[in-house]
């Protein structure tokens, strides 16, 4: 497994570096991976260019846990969906992607499931919805302070439980 990671990882980053569009990248990354794929493996994964001229994020979600997009506008909180399956799975697969507009005070937010299927001791998951609540009640707050608001409840729901998988998470907020 973690050989197919350090080959999907490289992949990803030669394929990257081409002038095409993030999800034409994307495509051609996933038919090179899907030939060393081997028993099954796959990859989910959330790839974003950010064009701070625009402040616009093209995205494409290889069925990775959606990110959170925090709207100030309108304060709602949307997820970054999925355009398309996990890569490595299926050669002949079409990713798309999407463009979102980042306005001041907007923010995003890309987690792994370590979070939200962190345990307690009742072997309770932390969930999408305790994760998007810690969001929705520091919205207003630095992308630092949002971080720090999230480790804490994490660090009080688990109560000293073990942690059973990796914890990532990564916020960008526009100021």
């Amino acid at each position: 497994a973690a050989l197919f990671m350090a080959l999907t990882r490289s992949i990803i980053r030669a394929s990257t570096f081409s002038p095409r569009k993030p999800a034409e990248n994307i495509t051609q990354a996933n038919r090179l991976i899907c030939a060393d794929a081997v028993g099954g493996m796959f990859v989910t994964l959330f790839y974003a260019q950010l064009d701070v001229l625009r402040s616009e994020i093209t995205y494409v979600n290889c069925g990775h846990n959606p990110p959170f997009f925090y709207h100030a506008a309108d304060d709602t909180i949307t997820e970054l969906g999925r355009t398309g399956i996990m890569v490595g799975f299926d050669d002949t697969w079409e990713f798309e992607q999407q463009v979102i507009s980042l306005k001041s005070g907007d923010f995003i937010a890309l987690y792994t499931d370590g979070i939200s299927e962190a345990v307690n001791v009742d072997k309770e998951q932390f969930g999408e919805t305790r994760l998007m609540k810690v969001f929705q009640t520091h919205r207003h707050k630095s992308a630092k302070q949002i971080l720090e608001a999230l480790q804490q409840e994490l660090a009080v729901y688990m109560k000293g439980a073990p942690q059973y998988d990796d914890i990532t998470f990564v916020i960008m907020k526009k100021i």
